[in-house]
């Protein structure tokens, strides 16, 4: 058999492999932010909304903080079209995004490493337990065409520049393909960073002033192009060009305290990358808590981290794939680095897709090398233990990827697993608490999202929280739940539910105190001017509990103030909820 032919052979293997690992997710429900985003965005619904796919957030409903990825949404509904809403052919579609993107790693890694340790690349990647939130969530679509795509991408950048430098063609097309990236995802505009990192560990034919000569206005081009969509992004999102909140974890913190929060979550990083044993859907506060302090965690980061500069320094020249490989890790985070500039997350398993490509050159780099170096003194019965063992490990990958896409089968069990793999987690108590909420067993729902709050108190959820004891009829609990919200953030129509539940458990002096409040919040006077009024009767009067709720037409006041800033904006945006 031909090598060429023994490739083929090898490629067509790991994408059955691929395909088949991530086979389950065809038997899944809409999740997570498929609901939403997919299911219930009339935009992607029809082919005809692209202008309006274009020129709007890619969440909606949340404004500036929105993100702004119109190729994400275009593809989605391309997706729709083509399965006539079916999910179906959504989920047949990411099958075939990630045995495509395994298959560009395979190629990728067949320009670094020997045939069979390209495969191990290509094998171990197809199996990766770290990818299955990205391939069980439609709109995670952009992870997997990013990170085959720019695999790629390097794969031909690579061949053309050990012949001859970049043509101007070869320029436009680059700034062509960022430009298409950065508009599916913010984590698009690494590319100019990947080329930088091939630059540096696998080109060294030329010196390196030369290298740069020709390199830089391939850069000045990227940047550029980078610069367009930021300025596109800037007219869509109003301004807000990050297009999101900052993540809980990291509210409240400068740049000291979201380096050393980040910098214990290098261990995280590690583990999921190498040994995604554990997963879970969610790592929002109290699973991973902004710190100002140095502790064993941050120890334990700082100390991978300089094992990988000495690592990166050590086989610079007798094995590059290691230090490319780990050069493309620390690229894939970089977007979610949350130092400099934060983001809407502290940590996400989607977000490592791009990254895992990194690690999985620098083990097979590794294992080559060290393999290599010591061919003479191995034993064939070593050799054999050695490739089993990492025979064993791509049947767990697989056997775990496998098992974790039956967590994503349904929204109710997602989060029902969720609190069990991250009993800490806020979030994943806030969704399983609302999702009992609308399944008719709301106190089950109101007691998870207690516990939610007892975990990281958040005024959108403890204001939801009490409108829930409100609408069971019970305004002595939901009391407590919107005083503790007021005093994390001013929202008036909060406060007004907040004086409906004074009134009818007939606290009408701290009602008439709290409207004082709201008139002097600045917030939709006119509302609580005309509670404020409507209270000073109720005050004379001194009606029975239990008989007096509000002034007429307090919703409707309340909705005519629906444009003035700051009335109805609550961030962050509570996590999705089930289907009514």
């Amino acid at each position: 058999m031909t090598l060429h032919r023994l490739q083929l052979w090898i490629g067509a293997l790991i994408v059955v492999v691929a395909a088949g690992t991530a086979s389950p997710v065809l038997k899944n429900e809409w999740t997570q932010d498929d609901v939403p985003l997919v299911r219930e965005d009339a935009r992607i619904h029809d082919l005809g909304n692209i202008r309006e796919i274009l020129t709007t957030p890619f969440w909606p409903t949340a404004g500036a903080a929105g993100h702004h990825r119109p190729m994400t949404t275009l593809t989605l509904a391309v997706d729709w079209a083509l399965g006539g809403g079916s999910i179906l052919s959504f989920r047949i579609i990411s099958l075939m995004l990630v045995a495509a993107a395994s298959l560009a790693v395979f190629i990728l890694a067949l320009e670094l490493l020997p045939l069979w340790w390209a495969a191990l690349v290509g094998l171990a990647f197809a199996v990766h337990p770290v990818h299955v939130e990205a391939v069980a969530v439609a709109i995670n679509q952009a992870e997997l065409l990013i990170g085959g795509g720019y695999a790629l991408v390097v794969v031909w950048y690579l061949r053309f520049r050990r012949t001859r430098d970049a043509t101007w063609r070869d320029r436009i097309i680059l700034a062509a393909v960022i430009f298409v990236g950065t508009l599916y995802k913010e984590s698009g505009v690494v590319l100019p960073a990947l080329l930088a990192a091939t630059e540096l560990c696998l080109l060294s034919g030329q010196p390196w002033r030369e290298r740069l000569a020709q390199f830089r206005p391939t850069v000045l081009l990227q940047v550029a192009t980078v610069m367009v969509v930021v300025g596109i992004r800037d007219l869509v999102l109003k301004g807000e060009v990050r297009g999101t909140f900052t993540a809980e974890g990291l509210e409240g913190l400068g740049l000291g305290g979201r380096a050393l929060t980040m910098l214990g979550v290098v261990p995280e990083y590690l583990r999921l990358l190498l040994w995604p044993a554990s997963l879970q859907a969610d790592y929002s506060p109290g699973e991973i808590v902004g710190t100002t302090s140095w502790g064993s965690a941050q120890s334990l980061g700082a100390l991978i981290l300089l094992l990988v500069l000495v690592l990166a320094f050590r086989l610079r020249k007798s094995a590059p794939v290691v230090p490319f490989g780990l050069a493309w890790i620390a690229i894939g985070i970089a977007p979610v680095h949350n130092v400099l500039v934060p983001s809407g997350i502290v940590l996400a398993e989607r977000t490592l897709f791009l990254a895992s490509i990194g690690a999985m050159l620098v083990v097979a780099g590794l294992i080559a090398g060290v393999m290599k170096d010591n061919a003479a003194s191995v034993r064939p019965a070593v050799t054999r233990l050695v490739y089993g063992l990492l025979a064993v490990a791509v049947v767990l990958g697989a056997s775990r990827s496998w098992s974790r896409y039956h967590v994503w089968r349904t929204q109710l069990g997602l989060w029902t697993q969720t609190v069990i793999d991250a009993p800490d987690s806020y979030r994943a108590w806030v969704a399983l608490g609302s999702m009992m909420q609308r399944r008719e067993v709301r106190p089950m729902g109101l007691r998870f999202t207690e516990r939610a709050m007892a975990i990281y108190p958040s005024a959108a959820v403890l204001f939801g929280l009490a409108e829930g004891y409100q609408g069971s009829n019970h305004c002595d609990l939901a009391i407590p739940h919107f005083q503790h919200a007021l005093r994390l953030k001013e929202f008036a129509p909060g406060r007004s539910e907040y004086l409906s539940c004074l009134t009818w458990e007939g606290q009408y002096d701290l009602a008439y105190a709290e409207a004082l409040q709201g008139v002097r919040s600045g917030y939709a006077v006119r509302v609580f001017l005309t509670w404020r009024r409507w209270l000073e009767e109720v005050r004379r009067e001194q009606p029975r509990r239990h008989t007096r709720f509000a002034p007429p037409n307090a919703g409707g006041l309340m909705t005519n103030e629906s444009s003035e800033p700051g009335v109805w904006q609550l961030q962050p945006p509570l996590p999705p909820l089930a289907p009514r």
